[in-house]
């Protein structure tokens, strides 16, 4: 069976609203960069300057390119296991994720000395930001149910530094009453369409299995409904996935808001070629503000694509 990140025949049901369909298309058939974030919990920018320098020389990497948008974010020309494999990884001077997983920690916009929770946490990623956005102060919460994915968790933030968090096995949809957030990061399960560039491809539902997908759909609607009980009136709430399906991203935002009065999308004015969100998939039209949701585009913004939401609760 060819993959979709080869033929455009599995995204042609979103011709209509993806920006310049073909380049997309083309992006999507290329592997994404490699990228790395500085930790500014254990290395100074001098010392990672240093860093890139040394391995500029010693040929480790061929080029190394500031990103733009995000912070202390660098793209690697260099093979993913070579800059995965260096001591300087191992002992969490840099992390390896995607530059749009930045995206939604900087609309969360976490500060020192709040109390946050990242409801769906592992691999550790957004939860190593989000700590060190806080300066590794207050209180995170690193949620996971599963227990491999939880070791993996715990393992990446020990590896980084972090000790402001607590890693908890919940089912996010079933996390208990342990106090009102500042702030809450719901990165949930999806169908993960962005992640599919090049032959950088995992197990994947090619033939869009509609059990599956509903099975999706319904945990993402009970995770954002819990969300809501855990958050603190003026609170803020992120909501993200990588993927571009309408039912995963601007129809949960949608129904969310019908069923939750209390909760309002709000601008996130965080610059970058973000694209807004759809008002409209096939006969569904949509809440106006859903235009204040973000699309990343591969094309638009060379890493995975994303999808995400920013909340205030009244």
């Amino acid at each position: 069976m060819a993959k979709p990140y080869l033929s455009p025949v599995y995204f042609s049901t979103y011709k209509d609203f993806i920006p310049d369909f073909d380049q997309f298309m083309q992006v999507q058939a290329s592997l994404a960069p490699v990228f790395v974030k500085r930790n500014s919990l254990k290395c100074s920018e001098a010392e990672f300057n240093q860093f890139l320098d040394r391995h500029l020389k010693d040929g480790a990497f061929e080029s190394v390119k500031k990103v733009n948008w995000v912070e202390d974010c660098f793209e690697i020309n260099a093979p993913r296991a070579i800059v995965g494999g260096l001591w300087e990884h191992h002992i969490g001077l840099y992390y390896m994720l995607g530059a749009s997983s930045f995206i939604p920690v900087k609309a969360l916009d976490p500060k020192p000395n709040e109390v946050i929770l990242d409801m769906c946490a592992a691999p550790g990623g957004k939860s190593f930001l989000i700590a060190e956005k806080m300066n590794d102060t207050g209180v995170l919460i690193a949620n996971e149910p599963s227990n491999a994915r939880r070791r993996i968790l715990k393992s990446s933030l020990d590896r980084m530094g972090v000790t402001n968090t607590q890693c908890t096995n919940f089912y996010g949809e079933k996390i208990p009453d342990i106090g009102l957030f500042d702030k809450i990061l719901l990165d949930g399960p999806c169908s993960g369409e962005g992640s599919l560039r090049g032959t950088w491809s995992r197990a994947f539902d090619y033939n869009r299995n509609d059990e599956y997908r509903n099975t999706l759909q319904r945990s993402q609607r009970k995770l954002l409904d819990r969300s809501t009980d855990l958050l603190k009136p003026g609170g803020r709430l992120v909501y993200s996935t990588c993927t571009y399906d309408p039912e995963e991203n601007e129809m949960q935002v949608d129904g969310f808001l019908k069923r939750h009065s209390s909760m309002s999308l709000i601008e996130m004015n965080i610059d970058g070629p973000w694209e807004d969100g759809i008002h409209q998939f096939k006969e569904t039209t949509f809440n106006p503000t859903i235009k204040l949701t973000k699309r990343i585009y591969p094309h638009r913004f060379n890493s995975w694509g994303f999808f995400f939401a920013t909340f205030v609760k009244q």
